[in-house]
């Protein structure tokens, strides 16, 4: 994740998380969501030469082209940083960068959203990201070398789940499960422990880059 959107969505989760440690609140989870980028079986689609589909072709808007009931997405997607109080009409004035779909190599395109053209950047929704997915041994074949895919996805997430209130109910269920557990590894602690345990999971889901 680029650098500023991390630190930017990390101060949010930390105040998010100061509020529910004000209101004594636990059990709660961040709800991720990936999109990825076009799939390999649209590769040989989205090369198809000029020439293929300058007869009987209708551009749309968005720069899509339809050829009979055939779509074909436009050459990119920009993702672009939204103002609270600014336009949300595409312009040239709006500035991006083109989502690059891993599995066709640098071309810059994207099937998100159909006939948007333009995607807004916030906090939580359309956030531009890289997932990285260990390859087991058994299918990199070596012992040797960690081997790494790596894929262009956009996220969306949001904190989600019981809300349950730290009362003394709940402080009773920590006290007995603490008797037959490690008391910092069970669902069950108070607030402020909770909150950093959570912050320092999502730290570790989502690597500062070097």
């Amino acid at each position: 994740m680029d650098k500023s959107l991390r630190k930017s969505l990390f101060q949010q989760i930390s105040l998010d998380c100061m509020f529910l440690e004000s209101q004594q609140i636990i059990d709660y989870s961040l709800l991720l969501g990936l999109h990825f980028s076009a799939p390999e079986h649209l590769k040989t689609l989205l090369e198809l030469p000029e020439t293929n589909h300058s007869h009987g072709s209708n551009p749309g808007s968005d720069g899509a082209t339809s050829i009979g009931d055939l779509w074909i997405p436009p050459s990119g997607l920009v993702l672009v940083t939204h103002e609270p109080n600014g336009s949300t009409a595409p312009g040239p004035h709006m500035r991006g960068n083109p989502l690059r779909a891993h599995s066709v190599g640098d071309k810059e395109v994207d099937l998100l959203l159909p006939g948007t053209g333009r995607l807004r950047v916030q906090l939580g929704v359309n956030m531009p990201a890289q997932a990285n997915r260990k390859v087991l041994q058994d299918e990199a074949n070596s012992k040797e070398v960690e081997l790494f895919e790596v894929y262009d996805v956009v996220l969306y997430l949001g904190i989600i789940d019981i809300l349950q209130v730290y009362n003394v109910r709940k402080k009773a269920e920590h006290a007995y499960k603490s008797l037959q557990f490690n008391p910092l590894t069970i669902s069950v602690v108070e607030p402020k422990l909770y909150s950093r345990r959570f912050i320092n999971f999502l730290e570790k889901v989502f690597p500062e880059q070097p």
